[in-house]
């Protein structure tokens, strides 16, 4: 019989720095099983800031590179025959995660509707990091990709669940089978509230976590979910 997988020590204490006050921190570490790098703090919203993952999930292919082989090393299902992501910021990553998957082609679904597109496909989504409501399109020829095929969903970072929710959708509206979901980071309270049962049992995949950076009465509210969620896993 299988082992029933429970939270760890780590989770708990993941949940715990989720969320921190913001007291004008300029820069955060991020360690991804030893790999540091430093990321600037930046404002999001209304008494809301981020660590920006952009300068190094863009720009560095040997970053790109490392954290890709990270990822291949905890997916335990072998069989996976397509992987399905967004732009922008997920690409680069995920076509090294694809091919070390064995996969030739990974399927993109892009963030507004292009002339050259035949039938897309259209979901409505928002992000943390983009101001407004957004849209993800699948192409047809793209959606070929992974219809009726087992999958990974990658997205770079999950947070509010907004843009992994919308891949989610995309795929089953084409009959895929989602074997896996995974992420480098983690960020903020929600992915616990949102996909404690896939962390649980392992079928969400994440390397690291950011937290977000709170002040005011949004400080407040982020932390009395990040309490209740302590108490809900604890």
């Amino acid at each position: 019989p299988k082992m029933r997988r429970c939270y760890t020590v780590n989770h708990t204490q993941i949940i715990d720095n989720s969320v921190r006050k913001y007291t004008g921190q300029e820069n955060y570490t991020t360690n991804i099983n030893g790999l540091e790098k430093k990321l600037p703090i930046v404002n999001v919203g209304e008494n809301l800031w981020i660590a920006s993952n952009a300068s190094y999930v863009l720009g560095d292919i040997n970053f790109a590179k490392k954290v890709a082989k990270e990822l291949k090393d905890k997916l335990r299902d072998n069989d996976i025959e397509g992987l399905l992501t967004a732009e922008a910021k997920s690409i680069g990553i995920g076509y090294f995660l694809a091919d070390l998957l064995g996969l030739e082609k990974i399927t993109i679904a892009r963030k507004s509707v292009k002339s050259y597109m035949r039938k897309p496909l259209i979901v409505k989504t928002r992000s943390i990091t983009t101001n407004g409501e957004q849209i993800l399109v699948l192409d047809s020829l793209e959606a070929e990709k992974i219809k009726d095929k087992k999958i990974a969903v990658f997205d770079d970072v999950i947070s509010t669940g907004n843009t992994i929710n919308s891949l989610i959708k995309l795929a089953k509206m084409v009959g895929a089978e989602i074997a896996v979901l995974a992420t480098v980071w983690l960020e903020g309270p929600w992915p616990w509230d949102l996909f404690g049962k896939e962390i649980k049992s392992g079928k969400l995949v994440f390397l690291s976590y950011l937290p977000v950076f709170a002040s005011n009465e949004t400080y407040h509210r982020l932390k009395k979910l990040k309490d209740e969620l302590l108490k809900r896993y604890l």
